[in-house]
């Protein structure tokens, strides 16, 4: 009973997230007043990484329960869904660090910022950030092997190295991003004690976009927290919390773009808002 259900929400949760993706994806384009032109790029690209993600659980997974055998379709494959995994959840990373380089930026500098981040360099950025993901994927599986799905536990073992490595690789970038969060709000605090201009609208004062600050630093935390959960030690003893840790670090980065771009655009939570009164009476 318990690998039907496992089985099952894999496969819903993985065309469930999918179709949300691809919706976001289907209003970006006029969302770019609201989100600028860099992260309309970078979002879009990480919401098809995340469609990446999802698509190498949905099916691998419930045919491994289904067919009861630890690999999908050929034993040769064994470590192919934990490599795809591990590599779109990597470049996702990475470029929700050049997201959160780039909020920064523009908080300090917001004319330069477009100078600096112009549709060639964003292209760059996001291509080192593809090629780093697959050199540290690379360096995973020549030392040890990818996370693979165990039928026993109904959850994904993890290697020890590759738990290390994520952990340093978000590690070290967080503390750049940290400092970077420090400048930009040390400079909103400074405009908010020392503001004298009138503001046409409440969006555009030193407080709220402050507040706004806080609230992306929140969620660059979580995001990274999804990257790095601690595994479950003992899961002998808690069979559901392994289950539970699987699907959070597979289906919460995987749909994190679209709900960091409902945070981002009005026009996006509108768009939401009418799929969720939808919903219940299509049902």
């Amino acid at each position: 009973m318990k690998k039907t259900i496992v089985g099952s929400g894999y496969l819903v949760l993985s065309l469930l997230g999918t179709c949300l993706n691809l919706s976001t994806l289907s209003v970006l384009p006029e969302c770019e007043k609201s989100l600028t032109r860099p992260l309309l790029i970078f979002f879009s690209i990480q919401l098809f990484i995340g469609i990446g993600t999802l698509l190498s659980v949905a099916v691998p997974v419930p045919y491994m329960i289904a067919t009861n055998r630890a690999y999908f379709v050929n034993p040769i494959l064994i470590g192919a869904p934990g490599l795809l995994i591990c590599l779109t959840l990597l470049a996702s990373y990475l470029i929700q660090f050049c997201i959160c380089i780039y909020r920064n930026i523009r908080v300090v500098f917001n004319k330069t910022s477009e100078g600096i981040f112009a549709d060639i360099i964003v292209q760059i950025l996001i291509a080192l950030a593809f090629l780093v993901a697959v050199c540290i994927s690379a360096n995973i599986i020549h030392w040890t092997n990818v996370r693979r799905f165990s039928l026993h536990k109904l959850a994904w073992d993890q290697a020890d190295y590759e738990s290390n490595v994520l952990l340093n690789v978000v590690g070290w970038t967080s503390m750049v991003g940290a400092m970077f969060y420090a400048l930009s709000i040390s400079d909103l605090l400074y405009e908010h004690i020392y503001d004298e201009e009138k503001h046409e609208s409440t969006e555009t004062t030193p407080k709220t976009r402050l507040l706004y600050q806080i609230l992306h630093l929140v969620c660059d935390i979580i995001f990274c927290i999804l990257i790095v959960l601690p595994r479950i030690e003992h899961v002998s003893m808690h069979p559901n919390l392994a289950i539970i840790h699987s699907f959070l670090t597979i289906f919460g980065p995987a749909v994190w773009p679209t709900i960091s771009v409902i945070a981002y655009s009005e026009r996006v939570r509108n768009v939401s808002y009418k799929i969720s009164r939808f919903c219940p009476n299509f049902l």
